[in-house]
C-alpha cells in the first residue's frame, strides 16, 4: 500500500512538468519513432520525472530504459502491466533478468534487445524524434528513380570498432556529410543502405531506408532477427558482404510490393 500511495503521491507532484515536452513531434507525423511509441503508455518515467499522459492506454507503463533499476525499486504497480522502454541506446541484456522475472509484468517491449525471453518483444527505434519531418515526407512521397545499388553515410566515431570493419571490409566509400534532406535523397536513389551498428544495436538510418524504398543491409544480433518479415538484408558480419550479389532483381525480390508508410505502429506490440 505504501508503495502504491507513494506512486499517486509522486505523480501529483511531477505531472505539471508534462507541459515541458514537445509532444508536436509524434502528433504531426504518421512515421514510427520513439515519441510513438510513448504516447501509447497512460504512466511516463523519464528525463521529465513521473507523469501521466491522459491519452495513455491503461496498464501501459513506458520508461526510459536508463531509468528501469528505478521504475522496479520504487515505482513497480501491484496490477498486472506492459512496459515499453525506448529513447536510451542502452541494450536490454541477462543484467536485467531479474526485471523481467517480476509476476505481474506481462509484457515488455523495449529497444536494442540483446537476449531471448518470452516477455521481452523488439521494438524499432524508427525515424529521430526531433527529424525534419516536412523534409521527411518530401522525399517519401517524391517519386524517386533508383540510379545508385549501394549507399553509406555514416559516423565512423558513433562506434569505431563496428564502423570501421563495416568499411574495411564492403570497401563501399563513405559519402560526404550533407544536409538532411540531401542525405535523405541519396538514400532514395539507392537500392541498398549499409547501416552498422552505433551507440545502440538499431539505427535511424536502418528505418529511414525502409521509408524511402531501400534495403537497409545490417548485422545479425537478437534485436534484428525479429523483424524478418521486412526487407532487411541481415548478414552474419561484414566478413559475408563480399558473398552477396546486390542487383536490381535481389532488390525487387527481397522488396516485392512492401510499403513502410503502412505498417501501423501498434503492429509492434499486436504482432511481436
Amino acid at each position: 500500500m505504501s508503495r502504491c500511495l507513494g506512486l499517486v503521491f509522486c505523480l501529483i507532484l511531477i505531472l505539471p512538468l508534462q507541459a515541458r515536452e514537445h509532444w508536436v513531434y509524434s502528433e504531426t507525423h504518421p512515421y514510427i519513432c520513439g515519441y510513438r511509441f510513448k504516447k501509447l503508455c497512460r504512466t511516463l518515467l523519464d528525463e521529465y520525472g513521473l507523469r501521466l499522459n491522459p491519452q495513455g492506454q491503461t496498464g501501459y507503463y513506458y520508461v526510459k530504459t536508463e531509468h528501469v533499476p528505478l521504475f522496479f525499486s520504487q515505482f513497480l504497480p501491484e496490477e498486472n502491466f506492459v512496459l515499453i522502454t525506448h529513447n536510451d541506446d542502452r541494450g536490454i541484456d541477462e543484467s536485467y533478468l531479474p526485471f523481467l522475472e517480476t509476476e505481474n509484468l506481462v509484457s515488455w517491449y523495449a529497444l536494442n534487445i540483446k537476449m531471448e525471453h518470452p516477455k521481452l518483444h523488439a521494438l524499432p527505434i524508427g525515424i529521430c524524434n526531433f527529424a525534419k519531418f516536412d523534409s521527411f515526407e518530401e522525399v517519401v512521397k517524391s517519386k524517386t528513380a533508383k540510379s545508385k545499388m549501394v549507399y553509406a553515410n555514416y559516423k565512423i566515431a558513433n562506434n569505431v570498432a563496428e564502423r570501421t570493419r563495416c568499411r574495411e571490409l564492403t570497401g563501399v566509400p563513405l559519402a560526404k556529410n550533407k544536409p538532411f534532406k540531401e542525405y535523405l535523397k541519396d538514400i532514395a536513389k539507392s537500392y541498398f543502405v549499409l547501416s552498422p551498428e552505433g551507440n545502440g544495436i538499431d539505427c535511424y538510418r536502418t528505418w529511414e531506408a525502409l521509408y524511402l524504398k531501400a534495403i537497409p543491409i545490417v548485422t545479425k544480433s537478437t534485436h534484428m532477427e525479429r523483424f524478418k518479415g521486412m526487407p532487411i538484408l541481415i548478414i552474419d558480419s561484414w566478413e559475408d558482404y563480399k558473398n552477396l550479389k546486390l542487383s536490381k532483381e535481389l532488390y525487387e525480390r527481397l522488396w516485392q510490393e512492401f510499403d513502410m508508410t503502412k505498417v501501423p505502429l501498434d503492429s509492434f506490440i499486436d504482432e511481436n
